[in-house]
């Protein structure tokens, strides 16, 4: 029972200091060149395209964005997603490997 009680009062304590937490933007909307919108989920990945009719999510077999994946280009150049919507162009890709 006591350490019950000990455990309620920490969390207590916690939880009242953790208002500063940082918020982090759970979608993100990417304009792309032709001006096209789309929203990105910052947490899955997933892809919608937005149009006037509506939000349509791509197809499941279009790849997932995720952070630090790079993409190869037409031009032999490649795109690094970098997070947020960002993306980082690059002559070359280097991946980790597992």
């Amino acid at each position: 029972m006591r350490i019950a009680l000990q455990s309620l009062a920490l969390s207590v304590v916690l939880l009242t200091g953790c208002d500063e937490l940082p918020q982090i933007k759970r979608y993100t909307l990417v304009t792309s060149a032709d001006g096209k919108v789309y929203r990105v989920d910052n947490k899955t990945g997933a892809v919608h395209y937005v149009s006037p009719d509506g939000m349509f999510l791509l197809s499941e077999g279009t790849p997932k964005l995720r952070q630090g994946q790079y993409f190869h280009l037409e031009d032999g150049k490649f795109l690094k997603y970098i997070g947020n919507g960002q993306f980082e162009k690059s002559d070359y890709a280097v991946q980790r490997v597992k």
